[in-house]
């Protein structure tokens, strides 16, 4: 009564480490072909990049603008439906870029008016 390999009965353990050797050269050969795409893609002389934009640029959330400002996430969210601050719908999230944000900045500073100098009132004190 001999058995053939194929016959015997794999213990647990082995039944495992099977499986991990299994998915680790089915994980290996997916990096591999990722990596390859990546590479191939970034050989190409087309950009899937939006003009102008550098690779890795965080969007902001209303919520990092609101804080980087000191506004409530409802004064973010009332400037973007108002125009004033532009950004995107991506995935029904809405994004700013920082460049926006920065301009949005710019277009909303205030210089003080120089020409009337400011006097306090005393009975303000």
């Amino acid at each position: 009564m001999s058995r053939g390999i194929c016959e015997l009965r794999l213990s647990e353990p082995e039944r495992v480490l099977r499986l991990a050797i299994r998915i680790r050269r089915g994980v290996d050969s997916g990096l591999a072909r990722l990596r390859d795409v990546g590479h191939a893609r970034s050989n190409t002389t087309e950009s899937w990049e939006p003009a102008g934009e550098r690779r890795g640029v965080r969007l902001l959330a209303p919520s990092d603008v609101a804080a980087r400002c000191g506004l409530s996430r409802r004064a973010v969210y009332d400037a973007i439906r108002r125009g004033e601050l532009p950004a995107v719908r991506l995935c029904s999230r809405l994004r700013v870029t920082p460049e926006a944000f920065d301009a949005w900045l710019r277009e909303n500073a205030v210089s003080p008016d120089r020409s009337s100098p400011r006097t306090h009132d005393a009975g303000s004190l």
